[in-house]
């Protein structure tokens, strides 16, 4: 693309800089690795272009490309129609290469999903449905089509939309500043007069990732769905990034045929390492504020809080996010607690589900109930109405923000309330993470 090493390094700063990658680049998500092949399918794709003679760079280009279908196929399709345009200067070239490169994408992709599914026979404590059986279930994985509920929401519209366009518009200019996405601009502009098909290639890019994707995706414009969205446009952030420096080098350019004190060469990079500097001394910090969990101990607080509570041997049914993720990092990994077995109540994650995730919710009650009634040890919830969702005929006794279920007891309605529970509900209800992902899944955005 004509870039210095020195604006390189800043499109990198400014994309890992940047808030919600950032928060992804420190959890153990899909997108982040995402973002990794998709840009690394880039790098060689311009290797392509500059050098379409070189078979290694369409077979390396064509491993990312697997890599990044395996890992998640919805996010790098899409933007990668751009691809397509960016190879068309040599589309001979790709044409007579295709069969190789498909059969290097396919073989990657299918090699990584075969292992996903023989792994899956042994039923790993850590695993997201359970044992993949038959073509039937192997489908229904690879189209997601547990996620369905997700993705598409009945009261969407395009209201909601216009509202994501406007909240995606405003995080561009956030994350960038309003000099930052003028240079983005000047950048792209440069780039369709001197390479038109590149330029035509990362805008395409930039729009399936951001403003196609919304119109492809059914979501209310609420703290969850914004929460989703916002993981799921990640790449676009790295296009912009490429924008600006672009934008950097064309001004700096533009000056230097004006001033004739930046004709130097050292001098003109001299310059765009300062503006660079400048940029990232906005960015960066921005990010390390809205990421900085250095002083974090909510977390820790709040398993102590749960694990006190439990008797020894008891049954947790775990619902939402946190309290699955909480609970079992302390118990499984910090080893607090092992007695306690943990169980997600949908189904998902590990070993010891009572259904599988695809079964009707009205079965999954049924099971569920008669597991509570089954099981010879206590059994609490943590979720508030959590028992009488899923055991409707059983007692509840409330000790502070745990729920027994008593199945033989259907009229047993006891609460108990301490000072410590208190205290623990306050600090839920003044709990404000730095980043936008934990805001929005709390609903303080």
């Amino acid at each position: 693309m004509g870039l210095g090493l020195v604006l390189a390094m800043l499109a990198g700063w400014l994309f890992g800089a940047q808030e919600h990658v950032w928060s992804q680049a420190i959890r153990a998500e899909v997108y982040s690795l995402n973002n990794l092949l998709f840009f690394a399918s880039l790098v060689f794709l311009l290797l392509v272009r500059r050098a379409p003679e070189v078979r290694l760079y369409w077979i390396l280009g064509a491993v990312a490309v697997g890599l990044g279908l395996a890992n998640h196929w919805p996010l790098f399709i899409l933007p990668s129609l751009g691809f397509l345009v960016i190879v068309t200067p040599i589309f001979r070239t790709f044409v007579r290469q295709m069969p190789v490169f498909l059969i290097v994408v396919l073989g990657v992709a299918g090699v990584l999903y075969l292992w996903l599914v023989l792994r899956s026979q042994g039923n790993p404590f850590i695993g997201f449905s359970g044992p993949i059986e038959g073509l039937g279930e192997f489908s229904r994985y690879l189209a997601r089509a547990d996620y369905a509920s997700i993705d598409n929401s009945q009261s969407a519209g395009w209201g909601d939309r216009l509202q994501f366009f406007g909240w995606f518009g405003w995080q561009t200019l956030r994350s960038f500043t309003l000099v930052g996405a003028a240079l983005a601009v000047l950048g792209l502009i440069h780039l369709f007069r001197t390479q038109r098909t590149l330029a035509w290639g990362l805008l395409i890019i930039w729009f399936g990732q951001s403003f196609l994707l919304l119109l492809r995706l059914n979501f209310d414009f609420d703290y969850f769905y914004v929460g989703i969205f916002r993981v799921y446009s990640l790449v676009s952030y790295g296009v912009l990034a490429l924008w600006v420096a672009l934008g950097i080098q064309t001004a700096l350019v533009f000056l230097s045929a004006r001033f004739q004190a930046l004709q130097a060469p050292r001098l003109r990079q001299g310059g765009g390492a300062v503006l660079a500097l400048l940029l990232c001394l906005i960015v960066i910090p921005r990010g390390f504020a809205a990421n900085d969990y250095s002083d974090f101990d909510y977390t820790e607080n709040f398993a102590t809080y749960v694990f006190e509570k439990l008797p020894q041997d008891a049954i947790l049914i775990a619902e939402g996010d946190f309290e699955t993720a909480v609970l079992s990092y302390f118990s499984h990994v910090e080893g607090q607690r092992p007695d306690l077995e943990i169980v997600q109540v949908h189904g998902i994650q590990f070993s010891n589900r009572i259904y599988p995730l695809a079964l009707p919710n009205v079965q999954k009650i049924e099971q569920m109930s008669a597991f509570i009634r089954a099981a010879d040890k206590p059994v609490y919830f943590m979720t508030p109405g959590g028992v009488e969702r899923w055991c409707g005929e059983c007692g509840t006794h409330y000790d502070g923000l745990v729920v027994r279920a008593y199945p033989w007891s259907p009229q047993t309605r006891e609460t108990s309330w301490t000072a410590r529970d208190t205290a623990m509900l306050q600090s839920l209800m003044d709990f404000d993470p730095p980043d936008f992902a934990s805001r929005a899944r709390w609903g303080e955005d």
